[in-house]
């Protein structure tokens, strides 16, 4: 009946009228990751109760560790993150998704472009796309921040998340769309 089942409050901590909220809020295991605040913190809530879940349901929260444009990705218990403001810009952060504690930290290589498209985990991966249309593809297991490498169709500006689809990926840049693969998984497609 479109009634409201729960709300988590403190999204907004200074009341701001036109606080803005981009990067979309993440789910799996019934917890939600929520980042606010123009991509300085970022909060898990779990799922159920009944009103203002506040105080009872928000299992963590951090500061200086979100996005404000992308969203984050969750995969296996973690949260992958591609900051995307300031001296920060292609910082990646990988979150217990239970606790909120930082697994590993890394930078990306830097240039005069930033991150607006988000962060997508496929076959083990974590594949972070660049404005200038660079691709980076990071581990996303282990103790510690592995690049695993750097890919770029061509110079052209993008702010899409690519998309994952029977062993491709569709990328889509302003001028054109690619659909990247090995040879054989291409024939036919």
């Amino acid at each position: 009946d479109g009634a409201e089942l729960w709300r988590l409050g403190g999204l907004n901590p200074t009341g701001h009228k036109y606080f803005r909220s981009i990067a979309s809020a993440a789910v799996a295991d019934s917890i939600v990751v929520a980042p606010y605040a123009r991509g300085d913190s970022l909060t898990a809530v779990r799922m159920g109760g009944s009103g203002d879940v506040t105080k009872t349901h928000q299992l963590w929260s951090n500061s200086g560790t979100a996005a404000d444009v992308p969203t984050p990705a969750i995969a296996a218990g973690r949260v992958y993150i591609c900051r995307d403001n300031g001296d920060s810009r292609g910082v990646v952060d990988c979150l217990d998704l239970q606790t909120g504690r930082t697994i590993w930290s890394g930078q990306l290589p830097k240039n005069r472009h930033t991150f607006r498209a988000s962060p997508v985990v496929a076959d083990g991966r974590v594949y972070l796309t660049r404005q200038d249309g660079t691709v980076f593809v990071v581990n996303a297991g282990g103790d510690s921040f592995q690049l695993l490498s750097e890919n770029s169709v061509a110079d052209e500006h993008t702010t899409a998340t690519p998309v994952f689809v029977d062993g491709r990926i569709l990328l889509r840049t302003d001028a054109h769309l690619y659909c990247i693969g090995s040879v054989k998984q291409s024939a036919g497609g």
